[in-house]
């Protein structure tokens, strides 16, 4: 549970975070969202699931709507200029997926797992801040977000998504990962004045149907 802990809730976000204070946002959004892929192709190699043509279509419509979402439609707007930054991005991504894939078959109640997991992310924070940086207090403002960000999505999707690996195969529910994005985009839309793009339509329907095709035998 410790090195599981130190795989998807450490070292994935060092690498992350070190990717979005490096390089354009854009570029690591992208990068960021390979990861279902790479599940799918962990699923194979270490859980043994067999995949079939749709699963892997689904995966890839999936990744496309991402990148209709990010670049609204733009590809010029994808330029990856900091290599050796985006290959950490990539490397965060699959780390990201081999945590996923290996949380799997943990048979310890989800509660437990999480409590391990951010533990370890704790005291392994902890360390590299001592060694790397010092400790700051965040400004006011930012204290409720981030708190909101612990609880919510490094606390309770945490749990969702172990729930969701426990009940099907890796494969199957990695491409409704995609989704993501989109939720993001509507809610810029609905609480940011965020304008509405054709593109968002476009790209929610090819998550439908990636969706569709995914749960075909």
């Amino acid at each position: 549970m410790a090195g599981l802990g130190f795989l998807g809730t450490y070292l994935y976000y060092i690498f992350l975070y070190y990717g979005y204070s490096h390089a354009r946002g854009l570029e690591v959004l992208v990068l960021q969202y390979s990861w279902p892929l790479f599940i799918i192709l962990l699923s194979i190699i270490l859980l043994k699931e067999r995949l079939d043509l749709n699963r892997w279509i689904s995966g890839f419509l999936g990744f496309f709507a991402v990148i209709l979402v990010i670049t609204h439609g733009n590809f010029k707007n994808i330029y990856l200029k900091s290599y050796r930054v985006d290959l950490m991005v990539l490397f965060a991504a699959f780390i990201f997926a081999l945590f996923s894939v290996l949380s799997k078959n943990v048979s310890y109640k989800p509660y437990t797992l999480l409590t391990v997991y951010f533990l370890t992310a704790t005291v392994f924070s902890f360390l590299s801040m001592m060694l790397f940086s010092k400790f700051e207090l965040p400004p006011t403002g930012t204290i409720l977000p981030i708190l909101l960000n612990g609880l919510f999505v490094n606390g309770y999707s945490y749990l969702f998504w172990i729930l969701a690996l426990r009940n099907a195969d890796a494969s199957f529910i990695a491409p409704f990962v995609f989704l993501t994005p989109i939720f993001s985009t509507l809610y810029l839309v609905l609480f940011f004045g965020e304008r509405l793009s054709p593109v968002y339509g476009l790209s929610l329907s090819l998550i439908i149907i990636s969706g569709l095709i995914n749960q075909r035998k």
